[in-house]
């Protein structure tokens, strides 16, 4: 039986977390991302939160 990692192998900058204040000087965090629909709704109702309620600190996990 093989191992799974003999078969797929995963971009080492999509194997950890992203840290963009660390990330900025090396490859861009978002080149080759894509944006999944759910993520376009949380990134809108982020921004409309922050429009009708003035929110300034979030933490996302």
């Amino acid at each position: 039986m093989s191992k799974l990692s003999s078969i797929v192998s995963i971009d080492r900058r999509f194997a950890r977390s992203a840290r963009l204040d660390a990330d900025l000087n090396g490859t861009p965090p978002l080149v080759g991302y894509v944006l999944q629909a759910s993520v376009a709704k949380a990134l809108r109702t982020l921004g409309e939160s922050q429009r009708d309620h003035h929110q300034g600190a979030y933490t996302w996990t």
